[in-house]
């Protein structure tokens, strides 16, 4: 069985690249001009999907419904039908649908996303820099984020797939909408609300790699109330299990790793790669009632590899993660309340004193006046985060207080004005923050929008940088102490965007969408050297948190284009973007030496390609490329440099629709030009076969 598996995953695969690689550039020649072609035929025959896509309501933007064509930001959508038909089988996978948005895979299952990118920004840090800290990701308005040292555990979300209602992605700066974080932009994940009687579902996938992923849901309709509940098994082997030693350069088993280790690293599972069970319980009404509310519980357990922790002897290192979350959102005619209580602990086997337990509340009132051209709407918004972790010597808290108002001047049919502003006040540091957002669009013609924004936005403070004030003994060299101290009063992380965007419908059915855009960071947050002392036997190296000198600017270009013919439809997106950071340090030793440099691990271009062909009722295809051009990863030693040659990998899926109540999938997935690693240092990257059914009842 193993043979025939390999046969049917590898053989396509070698086929790929030996000559269906080579054959990409006159396959787009190609389309190209059967698009023209079919265009005028396409707009006599019927109503496009690409057309019902413009006009989806989306909330992210404006906080209130309008059509994804009107928003006056850099923002896309992807629908979980879209989701569905690409075979994607994780909220990360999904994101490659998405123009601007750059997904690694770090092993089955486990992925690393960024918004436009400013990943390894400044460089020569250890690998806990690589996360993304600076893009928000929300859950039905909710913000699912670690405060602990910044970023999303993306593995350890409640929700899957078939969760999802849709995915709003908005490019760029908003804080003065949502808050800290913000920076690069905002992933806001809306999952299915039900709206009809009774019903439920069943998704079960398997494949290579012992992936088996199940998810179930039921609805039931109690009078004018619904509650919906869901339950997701996600269970993954990595695609090999074998860990990279920075010391050897190269891929050694665990008992290899751990030679000459005095403290070897212990791992549960060497081999799994994620283990996940989640449930999500929702009760809601009408959102068009006078009191329309909407409540929802979560809960999940996951034990996982994770890229998460600068340790000295490999990348990945095992994790296990629980977490609970309440959600309550009620709209009273034209004010908004949200409240959300979420806990829940994180544990590291492999350095036990960076474990943590953690509770997060947040809420927020907003109310909005609605006149004939304007839309006012004003609000107030608290959030206390408590964590508790010996490498922060106990119980910590950050607290914030915030302002927020939000205009929308529309005088004519043409011409808009936005603006956002939003004034944080933290416990620390105890400096007042200004977060703003201007935003103009102007419709040349009813199928022609114009674009024009400045945002600034910033990030929170986090417990670590703050709070942290331990000594770390190395195991392997106990003569050797390092201190670190954090600092209460540090600036906080800043950047400040300016876009100019297109959108344009050549018809119904054809469209293209474009942005040019230019941002800012400065005020980066890092641990320095800043002296060594010896104590009797020991060597105490102290490590001090301090804003650096380091700025990083970035421009770029996206252009999005989407075209949907009788039976078949087409998405091409690119991004071309230079990433320059100046006052880059070589090491993080007091005084720092610094010089100017480019920022390599954002790819200058990056994009996808999706395709769907529906050939009659019953059948349904889907190919989806997703390619980065090189980038190279630079950290401090003993992890060093890693760079990754340009790489595409091809997702086929096919799907029988047996009945309205079942269909069956087969998909291909990780089809590639390359065998490496994607993020850095971690799994290198194989096929992957899948068999899945749906069936609804």
């Amino acid at each position: 069985m193993n043979k025939i598996v390999k046969f049917i995953v590898f053989c396509p695969m070698r086929l790929y690249r030996n000559y269906i690689g080579k054959q990409v550039s006159c396959f787009l020649v190609c389309l190209f001009l059967q698009v023209l072609v079919n265009t005028s035929y396409a707009e006599e025959l019927f109503d496009g999907r690409l057309e019902q896509l413009s006009s989806t309501p989306s909330i992210s933007a404006s906080k209130h419904q309008e059509d994804l064509f009107d928003t006056p930001i850099s923002m896309s959508v992807v629908t979980g039908e879209q989701i569905k038909a690409s075979g994607a089988l994780s909220i990360p996978e999904a994101l490659k649908l998405v123009p601007g948005v750059l997904v690694r895979e770090l092993s089955n299952g486990l992925h690393e996303v960024h918004i436009r990118g400013f990943e390894n920004t400044p460089q020569f840090e250890t690998t806990t820099s690589l996360g993304n800290r600076s893009s928000l990701i929300m859950i039905d308005n909710r913000p699912v984020y670690n405060y602990f040292n910044g970023g999303t555990f993306w593995e350890n979300l409640p929700v899957g797939i078939d969760d999802i209602a849709r995915i709003e992605v908005i490019r760029g700066a908003s804080s003065a909408l949502y808050g800290a974080n913000a920076m690069t932009g905002v992933i806001h994940i809306i999952t299915k609300r039900p709206s009809g009687q009774q019903r439920g579902e069943v998704n079960i996938n398997l494949g290579n790699n012992k992936t088996r992923v199940a998810h179930v849901s039921t609805h039931s309709s109690l009078g004018e109330h619904k509650l919906h509940f869901s339950g997701l098994y996600d269970q993954r082997n990595r695609y090999q299990s074998t860990y990279y030693n920075y010391l050897k350069d190269q891929y050694v088993d665990l008992d290899n790793l751990n030679t000459d280790r005095i403290a070897p690293i212990v791992v549960q599972a060497p081999k799994e790669a994620k283990n996940q069970t989640a449930f999500q319980i929702s009760l809601n009404n009408d959102p068009r009632s006078e009191i329309a509310y909407d409540l929802s519980l979560s809960h999940q357990e996951t034990r996982s590899h994770k890229e998460y922790l600068g340790i000295n002897a490999t990348a990945l290192h095992e994790a296990t993660i629980n977490n609970s979350a309440l959600n309550a959102q009620v709209n009273i005619h034209n004010l908004y309340l949200r409240l959300s209580h979420s806990d829940g602990e994180s544990r590291f086997p492999v350095i036990e004193s960076f474990s943590f337990d953690e509770t997060v509340t947040q809420g927020s009132i907003e109310y909005e006046y609605r006149l004939p051209q304007w839309r006012i709407r004003p609000g107030i918004a608290y959030d206390e985060i408590n964590y508790d972790a010996e490498f922060v010597g106990g119980k910590r808290n950050l607290r914030n207080k915030a302002a927020m108002l939000h205009l929308d001047y529309q005088p004519n049919s043409e011409l808009r004005f936005i603006s956002a502003l939003r004034h944080d006040e933290y416990n620390v540091p105890s400096d007042k923050y200004i977060s703003y957002q201007l935003l103009s669009t102007y419709k040349a013609q009813i199928d022609t929008m114009l674009r024009v924004g400045i945002e600034k936005a910033h990030r929170s403070p986090f417990i670590v940088e703050r709070y942290v004030d331990i000594r770390v003994i190395n195991p392997d060299f106990p003569e050797f102490q390092s201190e670190f101290l954090g600092d209460q009063q540090m600036s906080l992380t800043s950047i400040v965007t300016t876009e100019f965007g297109l959108r344009h419908q050549f018809s119904f059915n054809n469209w293209v969408d474009v942005e040019v855009f230019h941002s800012r960071i400065e005020d980066y947050v890092s641990p320095i050297n800043i002296g060594v002392a010896v104590e009797g036997p020991l060597t105490v190296i102290t490590n001090q948190y301090h804003v650096l000198p380091t700025e990083a600017k970035q421009i770029g270009l996206t252009v999005d284009w989407g075209y949907e013919a009788l039976n078949w439809d087409v998405n091409v997106f690119l991004t071309a973007q230079n990433t320059k950071i100046k006052d880059q340090f070589t090491n993080l030793n007091s005084p720092l030496v610094l010089t100017n440099k480019e920022d390599k691990a954002t790819p200058t271009t990056y994009g996808g390609f999706n395709f769907n062909w529906r050939p009659n009722v019953k059948w349904s295809f889907n190919s989806n490329l997703y390619y980065m051009h090189d980038y190279e990863i630079k950290l401090q030693q003993p992890q060093g440099n890693q760079h990754f040659q340009n790489w595409f990998t091809l997702n086929l899926n096919m799907t029988h629709h047996l009945s309205k109540s079942v269909d069956f999938r087969l998909a291909l997935k990780n089809l590639s030009n390359r065998d490496q690693s994607q993020y850095f240092r971690t799994d290198i990257i194989e096929p992957t076969l899948l068999l899945g059914t749906d069936i609804r009842f």
